[in-house]
């Protein structure tokens, strides 16, 4: 806490607002209220200004070159500049054809090389040593020629008196003014433009040539003091140079530099207007500067103030003051008209630099009005201007819907629609959601069409859109998604990895050469047993068949063979494409090693046909469990689209009818339910055999069509 009763705030930015209250704190720590709140608006610093000793002092810009963001490169122009002339100064010249013995005001060059090139004059502003007036010239891109002009009044030596400057050119034009009055008559020249790229440095106080020096010439200086330099990059009128020379213009339009050499100490010279900074050098002297009048005049209230609501903020805009002086703007808010100065403006203690503002610190649904105020550099604030006001209020957005990426399925399978629906919760409660069918070739069914996630299924193949929509009671939204449904896809053989653990020089290649076939084939994999020779082992598993058919295991519904058996209770087999010690998995429960599924329109039941001591020496026989379990499976089929797997075929080329004879129970109820296919592996070959019987004679209106694939 403060233990006096005055404090000095430094911590702040000139022409910025400042409200204070203060509280007192006795020795317990107890604090009061708050005083009455109190602000001020810091004033800018002016009054300062430096002086040239006419002999090596001056201030340098560098070659500032272009009319880029840093460039003071000039087309048409106005210069200007206060300063008291105390003493004779050093003269140089501006070129052949310009100016013999010119004193420095301000300048962006000097004679150098006539040549016609970017190290040409830009301009130049000064006083002519010899007669005291007035002068100005520029070199043009033509031809490098010289155009001077020359004042009417001469400029006596004075230590008291102040003096303005300045000079336009508006591409045919040359007007001198001092003191605000024009000398003589306007200077017409003809069509010339100055050297704008010029690479000559720009200075206050003395003239540079390309490299920052003079070269062979002799440099000149100004002996006095110079304040409020300004550049701009158009010809001002008569009445602007008189309203403003008695002002200190921060910054406005098409004011490229203006250093109003307000620092006071140090060799940095800064420019409020762009970034255009100088450095003094020899050490010129910081002085009290031309004495600006003080400016108690006001800014006029901005103009053409509008306010656009919006959900949670209202956005405001309005005509910028013209006035150079202007710094910023002050913006008061209330819920009811009029609006006054009476509350702090909303802004805060920091002006609105620019004539737009968003307010974020309304309420929906409540009316606000609006007012605003111009702040000029000394801190003079206009009147307010013309209200107004806005009502801003929660907008209702659109639903945002995605319909999820497109999907592929077969007939009789599904689709999962991972479809997402979301709202502003505008109007409160409201969101229905749909899906729809825009084209397919069959029927769809959704398993709830008021979900976005949910699952769809189709009864024909082909290519179908399905539309979301979302409606929040005012607005309705919708996208689109497909779903390509095929005939489902069975794809297998039998007998397909050698044993490559015992003979590692086994060739790999038939069942590499398949698994690639596999590759570019979709759908379900079967195998016929035998699948990994020569005992199904784990490790006849793992190092033979995974390194082919393996990378299409998830996708596998396996058949047991007498090889797989060969390895007792065909653990490998099981292990591999159940799971390690699993009952149950994609090879059914390794007890029985039959099973069945359904694939689209299809049913498929899986046999297992090692009935002998391997695994069930009964296992095939009329009423066991699983010509039992076959028998009610057939029965319960969804389809009478049937196919039946199993590694040993009951009939083939390649062995007699009564070689698996054991195999009849099964065939018969295959028969009996009216199978239409029957798929086997064992005699690593391929045929296909005609439709057959119950008694393998050929019947083509009722029999199974059989085929051997173990290859």
């Amino acid at each position: 806490p403060l233990t006096s009763a005055i404090f000095t705030d430094h911590a702040v930015t000139n022409g910025s607002s400042y409200f204070y209250m203060v509280t007192a704190i006795d020795t317990s720590f107890n604090e009061s209220s708050p005083s009455t709140e109190v602000s001020a608006t810091p004033d800018f610093f002016s009054g300062a200004g430096m002086q040239f000793d006419g002999a090596s002092q001056y201030v340098t810009f560098g070659e500032a070159a272009g009319q880029g963001p840093t460039g003071l490169g000039v087309e048409t122009f106005t210069l200007e500049a206060w300063f008291k002339r105390t003493g004779a100064g050093k003269p140089t010249t501006t070129g052949s054809g310009g100016i013999p013995n010119a004193i420095p005001l301000v300048t962006k060059g000097m004679a150098e090389v006539d040549n016609s090139n970017n190290r040409d004059m830009n301009y130049f502003l000064g006083i002519s040593a010899s007669t005291g007036r007035l002068v100005a010239d520029f070199e043009d891109n033509a031809g490098g020629t010289n155009h001077p002009v020359s004042g009417t009044t001469a400029i006596p030596i004075s230590t008291t008196v102040w003096h303005h400057a300045a000079v336009t050119y508006d591409g045919t034009t040359w007007r001198l003014y001092l003191d605000g009055v024009l000398e003589g008559a306007p200077f017409v020249i003809g069509n010339f433009t100055p050297r704008f790229d010029s690479i000559q440095h720009a200075a206050i106080g003395t003239a540079l040539n390309s490299s920052g020096g003079s070269g062979t010439q002799v440099q000149g200086f100004f002996h006095g003091l110079l304040d409020e330099v300004r550049i701009w990059d158009h010809a001002r009128t008569e009445l602007e140079i008189q309203s403003g020379m008695n002002q200190e213009i921060f910054s406005a339009g098409g004011l490229l530099g203006r250093w109003g050499l307000n620092e006071a100490s140090g060799t940095a010279v800064a420019s409020s207007a762009h970034a255009i900074n100088g450095i003094a050098v020899g050490t010129p002297t910081w002085t009290a500067g031309y004495p600006f009048p003080p400016d108690a005049v006001p800014p006029a209230p901005p103009v053409n103030l509008s306010a656009t609501p919006g959900n949670g903020e209202v956005s405001l805009a309005w005509s910028a003051n013209t006035e150079p002086d202007v710094v910023g703007y002050n913006l008061y808010r209330d819920t009811e008209t009029p609006v006054s100065m009476a509350s702090p403006p909303i802004n805060g203690g920091t002006l609105i630099p620019n004539p737009a503002y968003v307010d974020t610190t309304v309420i929906n649904e409540i009316r606000h009005y609006y007012a605003v105020a111009a702040v000029d550099a000394f801190g003079n604030v206009s009147g307010l201007s013309m209200e107004a006001s806005a009502t801003p209020s929660a907008i209702n957005l659109p639903p945002v819907v995605n319909a999820g990426p497109n999907r592929s399925t077969t007939t009789l399978g599904f689709a999962t629609l991972s479809g997402s629906a979301t709202d502003d919760g505008k109007p409160a409660g409201i969101l229905n959601i749909a899906w729809t069918v825009l084209s397919g070739p069959g029927a769809v069914s959704f398993a709830n069409a008021s979900s976005a996630s949910t699952t769809a299924t189709f009864t024909d193949a082909g290519v179908y859109v399905l539309q979301l929509t979302a409606e929040d009671g005012a607005v309705t939204v919708s996208n689109e998604m497909t779903v390509a449904v095929s005939d489902p896809v069975l794809v297998g053989a039998g007998d397909i990895a050698p044993d490559c653990v015992t003979d590692p020089a086994v060739s790999m290649a038939p069942a590499h050469g398949t698994a690639a076939l596999l590759d570019g084939i979709d759908g379900t994999v079967f195998t016929l047993g035998d699948n990994a020779y020569l005992n199904g082992t784990a490790q006849q598993y793992a190092n033979c068949y995974d390194q082919t058919w393996g990378r299409h295991k998830a996708r596998t519904r396996p058949v047991s063979g007498n090889h797989d058996y060969d390895t007792p209770n065909a653990t490998g087999y099981y292990d591999y494409f159940n799971g390690g010690g699993n009952q149950m998995g994609p090879a059914g429960d390794r007890a029985a090693g039959y099973y069945s599924y359904n694939l689209g329109s299809w049913h498929i039941v899986v046999l297992n046909s090692e009935c002998t001591s391997l695994w069930d020496s009964n296992g095939c026989a009329a009423g066991s469990a699983q010509e039992q379990w076959l028998r009610a499976d057939l029965a319960a089929s969804p389809t009478n689209n049937i196919i039946a797997m199993w590694h040993r075929p009951r009939y083939s080329s390649s062995s007699s009818a009564a070689l698996h004879a054991y195999l009849q129970p099964l065939w018969q109820a295959l028969y009996d339910f009216g199978v239409d296919i029957s798929l086997g592996g064992h005699w690593r070959n391929y045929e296909r055999l005609a439709p057959m019987d119950a008694s393998g004679e050929a019947d083509s209106a009722f029999g199974i069509r059989s085929f051997v694939a173990g290859t």
